[in-house]
C-alpha cells in the first residue's frame, strides 16, 4: 500500500481511539433524571405505572424520577444527613423518608449477581 507506513496507520489509529475516548468521556457527562424500574424503587412504586404499591408518597406519586436529588457532596459532609437520603434533604420529597417495618413495599432479592434497570425520563445535567 503505497502512501501508509506502520507509522501512519499507528498515527491514524490512535487518533481514531483518542476521538472514540473522547466521546464516551463526553458521554459519561450527559445524565437523565430517572428511577430504577427493576427491581422497582421506594419512589417508583408510588406511580401508577407499578400500582402505586407505596401509598401517601407526596409529589413522588407523580414524578418519581425527581426523588432524591439532594445537595453535592453527597456522603461528604456537605452531603444527605443519616435518616433523609430517601428525599436528599428536599422538602419536596419529605415523605420518602418515614421509614417503619411495614411503611414500604418490599422486593424480594436474591444473593448473587443482580441486574438492575433504570427508566430516564428527561435531561438533567450533574456536576
Amino acid at each position: 500500500m503505497k502512501g501508509f507506513t506502520p507509522r501512519s496507520v499507528w498515527i491514524s489509529s490512535s487518533i481514531s481511539v483518542a476521538a472514540l475516548m473522547g466521546s464516551l468521556m463526553a458521554a459519561q457527562q450527559a445524565s437523565a433524571h430517572g428511577y430504577i424500574s427493576e427491581p422497582a424503587s421506594r419512589s417508583a412504586l408510588c406511580h401508577a405505572t407499578f400500582k402505586n404499591l407505596n401509598q401517601n408518597c407526596g409529589a413522588a406519586q407523580y414524578e418519581p424520577q425527581s426523588v432524591g436529588e439532594g445537595r453535592d457532596g453527597f456522603p461528604g459532609i456537605n452531603g444527605v444527613a443519616d435518616g433523609q437520603i430517601a428525599s436528599g434533604m428536599n422538602s419536596r420529597w419529605v415523605e420518602m423518608d418515614v421509614q417503619t417495618a411495614s411503611r414500604w413495599h418490599k422486593n424480594a432479592i436474591q444473593g448473587g449477581r443482580y441486574c438492575v434497570h433504570l427508566v430516564l425520563r428527561g435531561a438533567a445535567r450533574y456536576r
